[in-house]
């Protein structure tokens, strides 16, 4: 969901041949927050959760597989 609380499920679909997904968590500054690097990399779909301590506010999540990068905008409220 969008806003979300503490907890937010990011779901991704990868097509066969694709290479090791990377999530980068980034802040509305544009600063790194958070790396989730340890993720299946088998085609599909895929779900992982993101918790986080992080203060309140909008957030951009980035999937990188092999240069390609697609980015969704959150809205974390506490």
């Amino acid at each position: 969901p969008n806003p979300f609380n503490s907890v937010c499920k990011i779901k991704y679909n990868l097509p066969a041949g694709t290479g090791k997904p990377v999530i980068l968590i980034y802040n509305i500054l544009g600063e790194q927050i958070d790396v989730l690097d340890n993720l299946p990399a088998t085609p599909g779909e895929h779900a992982i959760q993101w918790r986080t301590d992080a203060p309140s506010g909008s957030y951009i999540v980035r999937l990188d597989v092999n240069g390609s990068v697609r980015q969704k905008k959150l809205i974390y409220l506490k």
